[in-house]
């Protein structure tokens, strides 16, 4: 007999969600179980039926994924876009991608650089969630020269979309701006740049935590198998 696990634990097994999106679901309402609405706190086993939005949640217990790769400009962060016929699912091999695999977090389809797929909800949740203030470091080029009152603002934290971004560090090397942040929003470094009418044109993530690109001797486009234990201990470690 199947041990009964809290809903939001059994949903986690499809790949599709992690907890916390989840819990979500579940507080809107908007999951059953066997034909049964349910909330926080329900419990089942992953032979119940389960259904999201009225659509059934294939359930499967299986190895998690790992993956650390060095994305290409041109591929988007998607499973399925219907508008760019090149995702970074299609630099994995066959025997790579395994169900449920989705990446931690976006860089749009002209950002080049340090990538994290996976098929672990915890894992990922707990690397973009905001108190976990996991630091990322990018290589920036732009349309002009930053000028040094921008430069200042943009470190103290500027307004984008009615959120006040929390502080940054920029560091001209040569003819690029490196630049740490601790957040992710979407297209957040070139909306920064764009408040100041300035263009970014060329953009890497190349650190997460103490994870760096440097040193993965990865070329754009190829990647690496890891276990979780090594990627917790270079992103998480202090």
């Amino acid at each position: 007999m199947e041990e009964k696990q809290r809903v939001q634990k059994i949903m986690q097994l499809s790949g599709e969600y992690s907890r916390r999106k989840a819990e979500e679901l579940i507080a809107q309402g908007k999951v059953q179980v066997n034909g049964q609405q349910i909330s926080l706190g329900s419990h089942c086993t992953i032979n119940d039926q389960i259904k999201v939005n009225n659509q059934i949640l294939n359930i499967h217990s299986q190895e998690k994924t790992y993956i650390l790769m060095n994305k290409k400009i041109g591929y988007v962060c998607s499973n399925n876009d219907p508008h760019n016929k090149e995702t970074v699912f299609d630099l994995l091999k066959s025997q790579d991608k395994v169900s449920g695999l989705f990446t931690v977090g976006r860089l749009d389809k002209d950002t080049s650089g340090l990538l994290i797929l996976t098929n672990d909800g915890d894992f990922a949740n707990k690397i973009i969630h905001p108190s976990s203030k996991i630091q990322k470091e990018y290589l920036a080029t732009l349309n002009k020269p930053l000028d040094q009152t921008h430069k200042r603002q943009l470190e103290k934290g500027i307004m984008l979309d009615d959120y006040k971004l929390s502080p940054c560090s920029i560091k001209q090397i040569g003819n690029t701006y490196q630049i740490k942040i601790n957040e992710g929003k979407k297209r957040q470094i070139r909306r920064m740049f764009e408040t100041f009418n300035y263009r970014v044109e060329t953009l890497e993530r190349t650190r997460i935590g103490r994870l760096s690109m440097q040193k993965t001797g990865m070329k754009p486009g190829k990647y690496k198998k890891l276990p979780k234990e090594f990627l917790e201990k270079k992103i998480f470690e202090k």
